[in-house]
């Protein structure tokens, strides 16, 4: 949901089982759910609510949370997105990703 006081499109993602390969969620898996939530966020901030293409998209595990903990079917994380800039033909936006057990 977008949260117009904090500026972020806030949402909670349980990883589905189907989603969990050989123990944990790969990264390309995370990667698509960030691709449609910061593209929500685009669309939530933008007047004509127009939606886009995705341009780029890269994303790491960081130093510490998800990056030392396989993510297993059932776990709970928010994603919270935040559009940095946008213009007439371009939106740039940015996510992160909270274990809602740990808060890492």
């Amino acid at each position: 949901a977008y949260e117009k006081d904090s500026d972020q499109f806030k949402f909670r993602y349980e990883i589905p089982k189907h989603a969990v390969k050989m123990g944990k969620l790969p990264l390309s898996g995370f990667l698509a759910v960030f691709d449609d939530v910061t593209t929500w966020a685009i669309v939530a901030k933008d007047r004509k609510g127009r939606a886009g293409v995705s341009m780029s998209l890269y994303g790491e595990m960081g130093p510490v949370g998800l990056a030392t903990k396989d993510m297993n079917a059932g776990d709970v994380v928010q994603i919270n997105a935040k559009v940095i800039k946008s213009g007439n033909v371009l939106a740039f936006a940015e996510a992160e990703a909270i274990d809602l057990q740990t808060g890492d």
